[in-house]
């Protein structure tokens, strides 16, 4: 089991950061922020990077962004076909399961 070796956690309430490594080669930083706050446009973007290494020995990487249009993520072992990509509302979650998540219940 892998353990923190650093970490460390900002956050106010229009900015965060996180930035942890870990002993089995684990590394991810990652920030935050609140776009138009208090407004209809309201949006929190998170984007950040990480690092681990694989079962082959080798060390790879991935940059992401979330923000109000979904999920984007890269890095050289991510197929190209793929884009990396998650569109907002497309993330393979079942109907009943989003329903629950939004209040409506699995019935």
């Amino acid at each position: 089991m892998a353990t923190g070796i650093a970490e460390s956690l900002a956050v106010n309430t229009i900015v965060s950061f996180m930035h942890v490594d870990t002993s089995d080669g684990f590394h991810e930083f990652a920030e935050g922020e609140l776009k138009n706050p208090g407004t209809d446009n309201e949006a929190q973007v998170i984007q950040g990077r990480y690092s681990y290494v694989g079962d082959d020995g080798q060390t790879y990487e991935v940059e992401y962004r979330a923000d109000e249009n979904g999920f984007m993520a890269a890095g050289d072992h991510i197929p190209k076909g793929a884009a990396g990509t998650v569109p907002k509302g497309q993330l393979g979650i079942p109907s009943a399961a989003a329903a629950s998540l939004a209040g409506g219940g699995l019935g």
